[in-house]
This record gives structure tokens, sequence and C-alpha cells, in this order.
């Protein structure tokens, strides 16, 4: 599983995942911009070919593909913020609407940050939910996983990042 350890300090300074420093999670992450930087290229790369003479639709189309995923790539780490009122009620409110908006209990760990993986099965992609508690403050940030090595996917970022949003939503109405 796809169980990379994030330097919480950093994480939350900068307000994106930030794992720590090792050859694994470079490697991942690396894996995950190449496979979003590369189609990036090739919907850029196909449309400047001078061999190539494409419609307006047809360049408009290869360029919202490249903002499109280089809008995924931006937004894969990012963390969405909740304001709370205290830990204690924090950790019951985002327990609740995580329960509420995954289907299922999602237990959270007593320390500073507590994940929870659900692998992927099949075609469906799994995810990574990451929850920090810095006091008042609530972080949480949504991961999707493919395939049978659990990689980070790349395309899910916007999907994610919409998710984590409107878990946001959700905690500030309690």
């Amino acid at each position: 599983m796809p169980f990379i350890s994030v330097n919480v300090e950093k994480s939350i300074r900068y307000k994106i995942l930030i794992p720590q420093v090792s050859l694994i999670n470079f490697f991942r992450y690396f894996l995950a911009w190449c496979l979003g930087l590369a189609l990036i290229f090739v919907s850029i790369g196909v449309n400047l070919n001078p061999k190539n003479h494409y419609s307006l639709f047809s360049t408009l189309v290869f360029y919202s593909f490249a903002l499109f995923f280089t809008l995924n790539l931006v937004l894969l780490n990012n963390l969405t913020h909740l304001k709370g009122f205290s830990e204690d009620a924090n950790r019951a409110d985002i327990t609740a609407v995580l329960e509420e908006y995954f289907g299922n209990a999602i237990p959270l760990a007593t320390g500073r940050i507590s994940r929870n993986v659900k692998a992927p099965k099949g075609l469906n992609s799994g995810r990574i939910v990451t929850v920090i508690f810095d006091r008042e403050n609530v972080y949480i940030n949504v991961t999707s996983i493919v395939g049978s090595r659990n990689i980070i996917s790349p395309y899910h970022g916007l999907y994610n990042y919409i998710k984590c949003k409107r878990i946001a939503r959700d905690f500030k109405r309690r």
C-alpha cells in the first residue's frame, strides 16, 4: 500500500502534502508527474507538428486537455483547510462527515495525522484520505490510487479537490 509518511509541519505551512524525503517517495511522485506531463506534452506536441493541419476545434481540444492535466497535477497534493473549534470536537465532526461522505466508518488515529487507505479493486480506483489536526484547524486531502501496484493517480487531482471542498462545506455546517 502507498502509505507515504508525511512531513506534518511543512505540509501545514505550505498547505500541500509534503512527503518525508526517501527514494520510494521520490519515485512515486516522480512517476505520477511523468505520467501527467507526458500526456500534456503529447497533447501539445501533436498540435505543434507542422505536418498536421488541425482545425481550430481540435486545437482547442488539445489545449483544453493540456490545461486540465496541468490543473490535476497542481491540485494533486493540495490540503483543504477546515476551521473548527477544538481538537476533540473537530475529530468527532470530521469522523461523522467522512463516514457520511464515504459510506463507511473511517477510523481516525489519536495522533496529529490520520490516514485511511482503501485499495483499488478491479477497475475502481482506491483512495488515501489524509487528515491532519492542528489545534482548532483540520487539513484534509484525498488522493486516488490505481492499478495493482497502487500508483498515485495524476488524473484525479481536480476531482479529489472538489471532493475535499464538499467535505469542508459539510464540516462547516456542523
